[in-house]
């Protein structure tokens, strides 16, 4: 009788770690949402509310916005985020922002005060009601990430402390929890799809699971598409481990074995067309076309060093090329691909650079206590990568990381150096950290069997 209480006692325990858990990232967006308001600062959050205009039917012209460098009609091509600041909207009634937000907004972000984006902040758009609904999102990815983690250990303090660290008070995840930006969205989608493969890789595959986890990833490829492989990459594996169910489906392997070399080869092929100027932005020598050349080489002399010199010469070029903006994108990844030619070097560099800034955050900087802890929190977060050279890894953990892998290469080889990898490695922190929490309980695993097995001494 004695035992079966301990074992009941034993299951409840992960329940209470978890409340804590929940109780603690709780109490840090609650502070958040009541001393910060909503962050409008980068150039694609208003992009992405241009996007949800267009999508919920409003009036929105195709001139090219003041704020952002795209037609003011443009969807970017990822039409998830843009209908969750709908949601988010029509969830609040679509009541404006609250004044005194946005006045305290515009101490640090002038450009709010442009006309037309601030007629919808004042109408219809209420900006805290997408704070608050990512803030929600948080403490969700903070639940699945302990569930993750208790599913791998079985210890339930490990479970809270790694979860916490990896999301639940993570200065980066409060951070883009309040900007209006995909971060948030991709980085929750991307746990989801890991907490749904788990739950599909059981002793009996279910279908149901799978086809969630698919239909999930499909959601995040259309959010940030640098994830697009992963939708395919699942239904890969489900289609390569099935026949383990049923010996009448053993036929789906081969059909793998057929297709991954087709895959490999369509999808570079993919990569080597989607693969962006930004690698050369500050090396106009490496582009053939004179008008390019020149324009680059004149912004670049008034700012020096501006890894998003491609992106703001846009308008120039539409103007000096006389080419819409479709065109003048279609003109531009010509040259690129014309430059990697020319300068294959620079690419090289750039993605191998990528790689580095993408693992370390692109934000070490040596000498000062803050580079120190960027340094040691990205020396911890790679520990979690060794979890692949580890037998005893969960196959689940390893597919995780896989994906982070994967991505990197992706974010590194079609985008570059320039292009701020830290944003592209945000959704897969959470992964790394994770793992590395289970490769220390693995650690102090193998070493209290080590102790218990050495003979005492006499």
């Amino acid at each position: 009788m004695c035992g079966q209480k301990g074992g009941i006692r034993k299951m409840k325990q992960p329940y209470g770690y978890l409340f804590v858990t929940l109780v603690v990232a709780l109490m840090a967006r609650v502070w958040v949402f009541a001393h910060k308001v909503p962050d409008l600062n980068d150039k694609d959050g208003f992009a992405y509310l241009n996007a949800a205009r267009t999508l919920r039917g409003e009036d929105v012209p195709a001139v090219m916005d003041n704020i952002v460098k795209f037609p003011r009609n443009e969807t970017l091509g990822r039409p998830v985020y843009p209908l969750f600041l709908n949601a988010a909207f029509a969830l609040a009634r679509w009541s404006p922002t609250p004044l005194s937000v946005l006045e305290r907004m515009k101490e640090r972000q002038p450009r709010l005060n442009d006309n037309w984006h601030w007629r919808f902040f004042t109408t219809k758009e209420n900006l805290r009601a997408v704070q608050l609904l990512q803030h929600f999102l948080g403490l969700l990815a903070t639940a699945i990430a302990f569930w993750l983690l208790w599913e791998w250990t079985k210890t339930g303090w490990l479970a809270t402390l790694g979860s916490l660290f990896a999301i639940g008070l993570r200065p980066a995840w409060l951070f883009f929890e309040r900007c209006i930006l995909t971060e948030t969205l991709g980085a929750f989608l991307l746990l989801a799809t890991l907490f749904f493969f788990v739950q599909a890789h059981r002793p009996r595959w279910s279908l149901m699971w799978m086809a969630i986890a698919l239909v999930v990833s499909y959601l995040l490829a259309l959010t940030r598409p640098n994830f697009l492989f992963l939708p395919l990459l699942l239904l890969l594996y489900f289609a390569w481990r099935l026949p383990e169910q049923s010996a009448q489906i053993r036929w789906l392997r081969k059909v793998v074995i057929i297709l991954i070399p087709v895959i490999v080869v369509v999808g570079c092929w993919k990569t080597y067309y989607a693969i962006s100027a930004y690698h050369f932005a500050l090396t106009p020598e490496a582009f053939e076309d004179p008008i390019l050349r020149q324009t680059l080489q004149e912004h670049l002399a008034r700012n020096p060093n501006d890894h998003h010199a491609i992106y703001n010469i846009l308008p120039t070029l539409m103007e000096r090329w006389g080419t819409s903006w479709s065109e003048t994108g279609a003109r531009l990844a010509e040259e690129t691909r014309k430059a990697l030619s020319r300068r294959p070097d620079v690419f090289l560099k750039s993605t191998l650079s990528g790689l580095v800034e993408y693992f370390f955050y692109a934000g070490i900087s040596w000498g000062s206590l803050r580079g120190l802890i960027s340094l040691l929190l990205a020396l911890f977060n790679l520990l979690g990568l060794s979890a692949l050279l580890l037998r005893d890894s969960p196959p689940t953990l390893k597919f995780a990381l896989g994906v982070v892998i994967l991505n990197a290469l992706a974010c590194s080889v079609v985008i570059g150096v320039y292009a701020e990898q830290a944003r592209y490695a945000f959704p897969t922190e959470a992964f790394l950290s994770l793992a590395a929490f289970w490769v220390v309980w693995h650690l102090m695993q193998l070493m209290r069997t080590k102790l218990s097995q050495t003979p005492a001494i006499q």
